[in-house]
């Protein structure tokens, strides 16, 4: 039995998570570059995505005048852009993976895509409240977005064997 069935076995659940989000999840032999490629890929454009929202959030707090908001959000645009470079640079290495590297890697996959959806979900909510004109605890909320970016990068670096 190979390794990525062990491991898929074994983390079945998260496994049918993952193949839900990402068309053909499988990191067995042969397999597991275009899904290294397709994970990245689907990180990338939900970083995107938030950093489109934070650049409206940031247009829309320049305008009111809140520089203090605009400083925070433009680290977070920071931050974001230096996640989308190592996303397009870090690759795992996959020949013949031990099962505790896939393990590793299916883990980390779903940290990225879980934590990043939370992520988005509260920038989401941060563009309804200055859009309300409620800025009171937005500051507060970009230094949670920023170390939950922080965070994305330390498992992505974490992820696996890096080529």
């Amino acid at each position: 039995m190979s390794n990525w069935k062990k491991v898929r076995d074994e983390l079945e659940p998260m496994v049918r998570e993952l193949e839900k989000i990402i068309e053909g999840y499988d990191y067995s032999e042969g397999k597991a570059e275009l899904t290294d490629k397709k994970v990245r890929r689907k990180l990338m454009s939900e970083a995107r995505k938030a950093k489109n929202l934070i650049l409206e959030i940031t247009e829309l707090a320049y305008k009111d005048r809140e520089s203090e908001i605009v400083e925070g959000f433009r680290e977070i645009i920071d931050e974001i852009d230096v996640f989308l470079n190592e996303l397009e640079i870090k690759r795992v290495v996959y020949k013949d993976a031990s099962e505790n590297l896939l393990k590793k890697i299916v883990n980390a996959d779903m940290l990225l895509i879980k934590n990043l959806q939370s992520i988005n979900e509260t920038i989401k909510n941060v563009h309804e409240d200055i859009l309300a004109g409620k800025t009171g605890d937005v500051v507060s909320k970009a230094a949670y977005i920023k170390k939950g970016i922080k965070d994305l990068r330390s498992i992505l670096n974490d992820r696996g064997e890096n080529v």
